[in-house]
């Protein structure tokens, strides 16, 4: 196998892509409980959406980078969006701030698989992605 055939086969690692796997994390809030909240995986252009949204010159559009975000990435235990953009923008600035850091560790990549079957026996909820 040539350097560029080893390449190609290293692209279709499934731990670089994001999967359809429904993540559960406990996030603490700022009332001091423990909430369990399902999420998804995110593809990289609503990051690339979130980031240009953090820099723009509207208040608007940087107020509702977080909403926006927790309205895509937060779901229920079959995956399906449970919040909508207008209730997300609704959520108390340190809780939106919680789910934000929580939706960031299940979105980043750890370079592990992100099968059930090949999750690391830790325990860990966290994504490949």
């Amino acid at each position: 196998m040539n350097d560029a055939n080893k390449a190609a086969v290293a692209l279709l690692d499934d731990s670089l892509f994001i999967s359809d796997r429904v993540h559960v994390k406990d996030v603490e809030l700022p009332d001091g409980k423990t909430h369990k909240f399902h999420f998804r995986e995110l593809p990289a252009a609503e990051f690339h959406a979130f980031i240009n949204a953090q820099r723009d010159e509207s208040a608007d559009r940087q107020a509702d980078s977080w909403p926006r975000l927790i309205a895509k990435a937060v779901v229920d235990p079959d995956g399906k969006l449970v919040l909508s953009l207008d209730r997300a923008r609704a959520l108390k600035f340190p809780v939106q701030a919680a789910l934000v850091n929580a939706i960031r560790e299940v979105n980043s990549y750890q370079g592990k698989a992100t099968s059930p079957d090949e999750a690391a026996p830790s325990g860990s909820d966290t994504s490949s992605l």
